[in-house]
């Protein structure tokens, strides 16, 4: 009859466990302990009634053990993992999650092998002092390490995928556990960081999604005014796509030093790694640089001889070209083939050859213009964006490719990006070098208006009667501006 019992208790456990995991899944709840309900299930059937003398009095507690074992396995899936689904509190880490169960069943146990198995465990472990101190001082650093990995999975500072650096080293954070972090290095290679360290050293964190700052410094000439050399590197930042708009570049006067004016600049994008952040800063040095050169500056040196400066002749450099090179490919223009040579003398003597690095914008969409480019050197890429979205490349043009006309004919915003692929050279047009030649032929705007109308719509397939609207529409703008 005792061994019908045992079976019948036995048998409900298993019925009790298969039908709460019926009822987690029929509401969708975390998948609960069924594995263990069994096995304590056959191990209490097993052992419950077997009578242990002797030394081996402890196993009486075998039957009480693993019941006790299942029971606090349930309890925590009904308090812990439970109430997180229906947004009681957030989910507990698995970690204490399973330090807790570790922590309940220990002291259980101590009380079952007491009570039935006979077993002091308590006395033996607060009796054995030398034991203990041994232990204590072997498992320094561990337990050190494993409260660390508490603190951090209560109040966790970082999490899976941000990029932290602890001292000198840095990279994205690849698995955390209760001893230590690892970390995912620039050469995909794995570092791992004892938790202690990480608790106690100056950690910097850069959280996913987040923009990432990123420093240096320029050094400008005395006789550029500081206010001006603000502006001046605001704007020449703005223009790389990299660098984003908000949070906005800030740019910090720093020193002044014995040849020139220090400024500090920090700049934020969206990558995270050292070499996107030591990508983009190469990219916004060069820029600085050409833009310097295009507004007739350099930066500042230190002179240790008193001499008249005679510039190097580098390569490409526009202030070789003479007014020669400018006539001829002015001629070569299809929107100049209009005017007489003695109206290309007039605009050779005003225009002028500029030059941009690799990447950098020389136009942005939206933006106003009251010039156009003709491209003498390289490629410049064409970018269009739309309705808030990325930009997409359009275009890639080549030498003797006119863009901006429209902007500068007719006041129009730019109708797209202009980007320079490697080192290009561009002639540059102002509105005003034209001003001059419309005054003194107003003629000329007709046949200009129509020209430029009749390749407009040519690229955009008009038909005649809108190729004439657009026509009087370019020489009202151009009459309203060369007034």
């Amino acid at each position: 009859m005792d061994n019908l019992l045992r079976l019948l208790f036995a048998l409900l456990l298993v019925f009790a466990a298969l039908g709460i995991r019926g009822l987690a899944r029929y509401l969708k709840l975390p998948r609960p302990p069924f594995g263990i309900a069994i096995f304590a299930a056959i191990g209490w059937f097993v052992f419950h009634g077997i009578g242990f003398t002797g030394g081996s009095r402890h196993f009486n507690a075998v039957d009480e053990v693993v019941l006790s074992y299942a029971a606090i396995r349930y309890l925590l899936w009904f308090i812990v993992e439970i109430p997180p689904k229906y947004g009681l509190f957030k989910p507990l880490p698995n970690v204490l999650r399973d330090l807790l169960f570790w922590l309940i069943f220990g002291v259980t146990l101590v009380v079952l092998l007491k009570v039935h198995g006979g077993l002091d465990l308590a006395g033996l472990l607060t009796t054995s002092a030398v034991l203990t101190a041994v232990l204590g001082f072997a498992l320094q650093e561990p337990l050190k390490d494993f409260f660390a990995g508490i603190e951090i999975q209560i109040d966790p500072p970082f999490r899976r995928g941000d990029w932290i650096e602890v001292g000198e080293e840095g990279g994205v954070v690849d698995g955390m556990n209760l001893m230590d972090t690892t970390l995912r290095m620039v050469d995909n290679s794995l570092l791992s960081f004892s938790n202690g360290k990480i608790t106690h050293e100056r950690v910097k964190i850069f959280e996913v999604g987040e923009p990432v700052g990123n420093s240096f410094s320029v050094s400008l000439d005395y006789q550029l005014p500081p206010g001006q050399a603000v502006e001046f590197l605001r704007s020449t930042l703005r223009s790389n796509l990299k660098v984003l708009r908000d949070p906005e570049p800030q740019i910090w006067l720093g020193s002044y030093d014995d040849f020139s004016i220090r400024y500090d600049i920090i700049v934020f994008q969206e990558e995270v790694e050292p070499a996107a952040r030591n990508s983009l800063k190469s990219d916004l040095l060069s820029q600085i640089w050409y833009a310097l050169e295009r507004e007739g500056r350099s930066f500042p040196y230190p002179v240790m001889e008193v001499s008249r400066w005679k510039p190097l002749q580098v390569p490409n450099d526009p202030a070789l070209l003479v007014a020669q090179d400018r006539l001829r490919h002015l001629k070569d223009a299809w929107l100049f083939k209009g005017l007489d040579s003695q109206q290309l003398e007039l605009l050779v003597a005003n225009v002028r050859f500029v030059r941009f690095g690799p990447g950098e914008m020389i136009v942005n969409q939206g933006d106003e213009g009251s010039t156009l480019y003709q491209v003498i050197r390289g490629q410049v890429e064409v970018l269009v964006s739309s309705a808030g979205k990325p930009f997409v490349s359009v275009a890639l043009v080549g030498e003797e490719t006119i863009l901006g006309e429209m902007s500068l004919l007719t006041n129009e915003p730019r109708s797209a990006s202009l980007r320079a692929v490697g080192e290009c050279m561009l002639l540059e047009v102002e509105r005003r070098d034209l001003q001059p030649i419309f005054q003194a032929d107003p003629e000329l705007l007709e046949e200009l208006a129509e020209l430029v109308a009749d390749r407009r719509a040519a690229l955009e397939k008009l038909s005649s009667d809108q190729a004439e609207s657009r026509e009087q529409g370019i020489l009202a703008m151009m009459r309203k501006l060369f007034a």
